[in-house]
């Protein structure tokens, strides 16, 4: 009888860049107060910034799990 084959994943090492971000997407990273509403084209950052802000309170202490309310 043959023994299962198994696999072990390996994550490769990747350098990851900090984006960099124009003042209009600071300013949506920056904003501490209530809810904000982003209106942009495609393609133009949204994302980026919106990742950008949750990870920002994250680091500045937020939980995780209150970063979208």
């Amino acid at each position: 009888m043959s023994s299962p084959t198994t696999y072990h994943l390996v994550r490769p090492h990747v350098v990851t860049e900090i984006p960099t971000l124009d003042e209009h997407q600071q300013q949506v990273v920056d904003h501490a107060g209530g809810p904000l509403l982003v209106l942009a084209g495609p393609g133009t950052g949204k994302t980026t910034t919106l990742v950008e802000a949750i990870v920002r309170r994250i680091d500045d202490g937020a939980p995780p799990t209150r970063c979208w309310r």
